[in-house]
C-alpha cells in the first residue's frame, strides 16, 4: 500500500513539473505578444513570476528525489509566513528546512523593485542578515531602538560630531584584531580557539607526546651513531685515520728494529767482555 501511494505521489510530482515547465514556456512565448483581454505584465513582474515557477519546479524535483513521505514533507513545509513576517524573531526558532523556505521567499521579493517590497519583508531581510541568531545569538535585538552593532571593527565610535566643519580634525583609526575587538567577539574567540573541547584537547596532547617521543628517539639514535663513528668509523673509513695508522705502524717497526739492535749490542758486550787492564792502558795512552 505504501509503495503504491509512493508511485502515485511520484507520478503527481512529475505531472506538476511538466505542467509548470509548460506554463513557464507559455509565459515566455506570450511575452512577445499580448492576448486579447489580458493585461501586459511589466518586466519586473515577468522576472518574479519566472523565478517563482523555477523555484517551485526545483522544489518538486527535490521532493521527487527525496526519500521522505508526503506527510513528512508537508510537516517540514508547514511554515506560517504571515506570522514570521510580522515577528522576525520566530525565524531563529524554525528548523533548517523551514529557514531555507523563508529565505527562498525573501529571494523572490528581491527580484522586484525595492519600493514595491512590503515593509515586513524588508524588516525580515534585515533580521536574517544581521539578526541575533546563529553566530550572533548572544547579541542584542538589532530591531530595537538605539541599537549599536556589537561586532563593529573598532572599540569607539568614529563619529565625533554631527555637524562637521572644514576645521574638524580627522584621525585614522588604530589597527585592531578583528577576532577580539569587542566583548562578544572576544567571547567567541575564547570559546572557539583557546578553550578546546575534550576530544580536541586529547588529540592535541597525544600529538604533543608523540612529537616529544620522536625527538627523544632521534636524539638517542644520533648519539649512538656518533659513538660508533668515533670507535669504528674514524679508524676504518676515513682516509686520515688510515694514514695515521700506517704512520704509527712504521714508527713501531722502527722502534722494534732499534730495540733489536740495542739488545744485540748488549748481548755482544755481555758475551765478550774486555779486560780491565786494556781499558786502563787505552785510557793512559789517550791521556798521553
Amino acid at each position: 500500500m505504501w509503495r503504491y501511494n509512493t508511485r502515485i505521489y511520484n507520478s503527481n510530482i512529475t505531472t506538476r513539473v511538466l505542467a509548470r515547465s509548460l506554463q513557464l514556456t507559455r509565459n515566455v512565448s506570450d511575452s512577445n505578444g499580448v492576448r486579447p483581454g489580458k493585461r501586459r505584465m511589466t518586466p519586473s513582474q515577468k522576472k518574479k513570476q519566472a523565478a517563482e515557477l523555477a523555484r517551485l519546479s526545483f522544489t518538486d524535483i527535490f521532493d521527487f528525489l527525496s526519500h521522505n513521505t508526503p506527510e513528512e514533507l508537508h510537516q517540514q513545509e508547514d511554515v506560517d509566513m504571515d506570522n514570521v513576517f510580522q515577528n522576525p524573531e520566530i525565524f531563529k526558532k524554525l528548523t533548517f528546512n523551514q529557514q531555507n523556505i523563508v529565505i527562498e521567499e525573501l529571494d523572490s521579493y528581491k527580484l522586484g523593485e525595492w519600493p514595491a517590497i512590503p515593509q515586513d519583508a524588508k524588516r525580515l531581510m534585515y533580521y536574517v542578515s544581521y539578526g541575533n541568531w546563529g553566530p550572533r545569538e548572544s547579541f542584542k535585538d538589532p530591531l530595537s531602538r538605539n541599537y549599536v552593532p556589537e561586532d563593529i571593527p573598532f572599540t569607539l565610535l568614529s563619529i565625533k560630531t554631527a555637524s562637521p566643519t572644514p576645521s574638524t580634525p580627522i584621525t585614522k583609526l588604530k589597527s585592531v584584531n578583528l577576532m577580539s575587538v569587542t566583548k562578544e567577539r572576544q567571547k567567541q574567540f575564547d570559546n572557539n580557539v583557546r578553550k578546546l573541547d575534550p576530544a580536541s584537547q586529547a588529540v592535541v596532547i597525544l600529538g604533543f607526546l608523540v612529537s616529544v617521543l620522536a625527538l627523544i628517539r632521534d636524539k638517542f639514535s644520533d648519539n649512538v651513531e656518533a659513538e660508533d663513528q668515533c670507535l669504528i668509523g674514524d679508524l676504518v673509513e676515513e682516509p686520515e685515520s688510515v694514514e695515521w695508522i700506517n704512520d704509527l705502524e712504521k714508527r713501531l717497526n722502527k722502534s722494534e728494529e732499534n730495540v733489536g739492535e740495542v739488545a744485540a749490542a748488549v748481548k755482544e758486550i755481555t758475551e765478550n767482555p774486555q779486560p780491565s787492564s786494556q781499558n786502563r792502558k787505552w785510557y793512559y795512552l789517550w791521556l798521553r
